[in-house]
This record gives C-alpha cells, structure tokens and sequence, in this order.
C-alpha cells in the first residue's frame, strides 16, 4: 500500500520486522526530504520533520527475506508494494477446480511419480 508519510525523525529506507507468527513486516521509503515549515503566527518556532514516499506491506510465511535481500531489490520490493492492498489472495474457485483437473490428468495417465 503506497502513502505520503511525515515523521519527526528521518525514516529508514528499509524497515523489516519479523512477526511471531512467520510473515514479516515490511516498511521501505524514497524520495526522503526534509522539511521546514514556517511559523504561521509570529513568536512561533519553524518545524522540522521528514516526508517521504512509503509503501508497508505483509510477507507471507514462507518467504525469508533479510532487509540485505530488500535492500538489493529495492525497486521490485517498491512495486510490490505499491500493488499490495492489504488483503490474502486467495485462488478462485475456477482456479482450484482448473488445479485439480490438471492433477487428476497426470494422475490418471501416470504423470505423476511421486505421489
């Protein structure tokens, strides 16, 4: 999921946390730029933050990735990203029935060998 952040302390282009239950949390930054803003009123201070382009995502259970491997393929992490909506993708149900009719003709014809 792509958004425009702010923070008060420069982000990290890559950010990775592995959860306890196998995924792991992905969070990666470009185009940082810091940022002061002017008073509005006067007597007020300026501010300084941080705003960048994000993208936070999910990893699967069965993908081991290190920030190294992020890091590497940042741009095709970034598009990854950028596509993920949050939600599990799930096969349809033409696709399963597609899945088992392919499998069900190796088996019958004897494709198959390690089954």
């Amino acid at each position: 999921m792509r958004t425009k952040t702010e923070m008060q302390e420069k982000p990290a282009a890559v950010s990775l946390e592995k959860l306890p239950d196998g995924r792991s949390w992905v969070v990666l930054h470009r185009n940082i730029e810091k940022v002061t803003k002017e008073p509005q009123e006067e007597g007020e201070t300026p501010q300084t933050f941080y705003r960048a382009d994000e993208v936070s995502y999910f990893t699967s259970e069965d993908q081991d990735l290190t920030k190294e491997d992020l890091e590497r393929n940042f741009a095709a992490w970034w598009e990854y990203g950028a596509a993920w909506n949050g939600e599990e993708t799930q096969p349809t149900t033409e696709e399963r029935l597609v899945a088992v009719e392919e499998f069900m003709a190796l088996y019958i014809t004897g494709g198959l060998t390690n089954v």
